[in-house]
């Protein structure tokens, strides 16, 4: 776990980690499909029930071949290396992005077979695509 760039033992509420995990079922930012968000939590619960520690996953990254960095917000608990956690996926916003990403590339396929150039888009989140065409948009 790394905190504010040192590599520590625990966390605590608030503070923005990055956390290794030996196997992750997150996806990573590529081919303009943005990364997965979620949440890792500890196997461990309070007497309510709760996990004992939960931190927000809003951020994926691979620094280097078979490094997987999880970034995030401690926001319960105090998480320490070593405990047993659970890492979960936000599904329907993994849903909600994975129908945007081939959104765009059928927006994509229909304006080149249309325009016949060659659309490009702006930013893999979006749907806005630019396209250089000098003939005029067919009313179809």
């Amino acid at each position: 776990m790394v905190v504010n760039g040192a590599a520590v033992q625990s966390a605590s509420f608030g503070d923005q980690v990055e956390v290794i995990l030996p196997r992750t079922g997150f996806y990573i930012e590529s081919g303009g499909q943005v990364s997965d968000e979620g949440f890792i939590h500890s196997v461990a619960l309070t007497q309510q029930g709760e996990p004992e520690w939960q931190i927000e996953v809003r951020e994926m990254r691979r620094p280097s071949a078979g490094v997987i960095v999880h970034a995030g917000e401690v926001i319960a608990g105090q998480p320490r290396v070593g405990d047993q956690a659970i890492a979960e996926v936000d599904m329907p916003r993994r849903h909600d992005v994975m129908r945007n990403h081939t959104a765009t590339h059928l927006l994509h396929a229909a304006l080149h077979a249309v325009l016949a150039s060659t659309p490009g888009r702006r930013a893999p989140w979006s749907r806005r695509t630019d396209c250089a065409s000098i003939s005029t948009i067919p009313r179809q």
